[in-house]
C-alpha cells in the first residue's frame, strides 16, 4: 500500500509526481490556495461533475469563490454533462465563468495563471468522484517555466477557440 502524502511545493520544486486521488486533490488544492496570486484558470477535463475538490468544498462553490475574486475562469468539457451537472455549469455561467463543450476535448489540464508564477496540473484524472476519489489515477504537477507556460497557453488557446468548441449554453437538453 502507497501512503499518500500531502503536496506542498517548495521553493524550488519544477515537478511533482501524484499519485491517487489524494495527492491529486492535494495538489488542486495547493495551487488553488494561492488565491490572492491567481489571474485566470484554464480546466480541461473530459467528463466533470460537481464533485468535492477540497475538503467539504465542492467545485461549485470553489470556483464561484474565486470568480468573485476577479479570477478569469474557463472550463471546456468533451462529455456532455448528466442534467443536474450541467444546471451547476449554467448557473456558474452567470457569475462569468466560461463553460464549453468540444467533443474532442480528451485532455485533463488545469492551467493556472499567478501574478509571476504559473502552474499546471497534467493528469488522467477526470474532474468527477471517479477520477478523484475511486480510480487509478496519477499526473504531474508543474511550476511552470516560461517556454511551457507558452506551450500549454498555446495549446489551450487552440481548444477555446477550435471551432468545434461551443458555449454550453447553445446545446440543447
Amino acid at each position: 500500500m502507497i501512503l499518500m502524502s500531502e503536496h506542498r511545493f517548495t521553493h524550488d520544486d519544477k515537478a511533482k509526481v501524484v499519485c491517487g486521488g489524494d495527492e491529486i486533490r492535494g495538489t488542486i488544492n495547493y495551487i488553488f490556495s494561492l488565491e490572492k496570486e491567481l489571474k485566470r484558470i484554464r480546466l480541461i477535463s473530459y467528463a466533470l461533475e460537481n464533485v468535492r475538490v477540497i475538503g467539504d468544498t465542492i467545485l461549485e462553490e470553489f470556483l464561484y469563490k474565486l470568480a468573485l475574486k476577479g479570477v478569469m475562469i474557463s472550463v471546456v468539457i468533451g462529455q456532455m454533462p448528466a442534467k443536474e451537472v450541467k444546471k451547476v455549469l449554467l448557473k456558474l455561467r452567470r457569475f462569468g465563468i466560461n463553460i464549453y463543450y468540444n467533443r474532442r476535448a480528451h485532455a485533463k489540464i488545469i492551467l493556472v495563471e499567478g501574478k509571476g508564477k504559473n502552474y499546471a496540473i497534467i493528469m488522467s484524472a477526470n474532474i468527477t468522484h471517479g477520477g478523484l476519489y475511486y480510480n487509478y489515477e496519477a499526473g504531474v504537477s508543474l511550476k511552470l517555466s516560461e517556454d511551457v507556460y507558452m506551450k500549454l497557453r498555446e495549446y489551450t488557446n487552440d481548444i477555446l477557440g477550435n471551432e468545434e468548441t461551443v458555449d454550453l449554453v447553445y446545446l440543447n437538453e
